[in-house]
């Protein structure tokens, strides 16, 4: 299933990629998100971050009691007006879930947008097609909350 996500920020695109590498923000959003656990390793060119968080309630039964998240992202080199191209993708450990696709970062007169054109799949037989949907809620609302996160630490860490 193709799913694709908008989220905007305050900043420019070199602080909006800088940020989302930054081990200290994958720290920022476990905290905010009140994960049990983070885990932030920088690789080239990106950030992988395991956050390892209570199950909600509705998901114990395919997920268990606490799931590991593992996020990475990876940039490309900027264009000239900023703008950069890259790499994401999102796991649930021990269920075949995965969102993954590229970024595109672009600069905007408020400051930059990314855009998450991604490929969602649950691979469960007989079962995965219905609850998809559910899954692939929960986890653009996580997505979407690391623009609320993302735009508070920007705000509280100006330069």
């Amino acid at each position: 299933m193709k799913t694709t996500l908008t989220l905007n920020y305050t900043a420019s695109c070199d602080r909006v990629a800088a940020m989302l590498v930054d081990p200290r923000f994958a720290a920022y959003v476990g905290e905010a998100a009140h994960a049990n656990n983070v885990t932030a390793t920088s690789i080239d060119h990106g950030l992988t971050a395991v956050l390892t968080m209570d199950t909600p309630d509705s998901a114990r039964m395919l997920l268990g009691r606490e799931m590991h998240m593992t996020q990475t992202i990876t940039w490309e080199d900027s264009s000239a007006d900023g703008s950069r191209q890259g790499q994401m993708s999102l796991t649930l450990s021990g269920v075949p879930v995965s969102l993954s696709g590229p970024l595109f970062l672009r600069p905007t007169p408020d400051g930059s947008t990314i855009v998450y054109d991604a490929d969602f799949h649950i691979r469960i037989p007989l079962i995965g097609k219905k609850v998809e949907k559910k899954v692939e809620e929960y986890l653009e609302q996580i997505i979407h909350a690391c623009e609320e996160f993302g735009n508070q630490w920007l705000a509280d860490n100006q330069r």
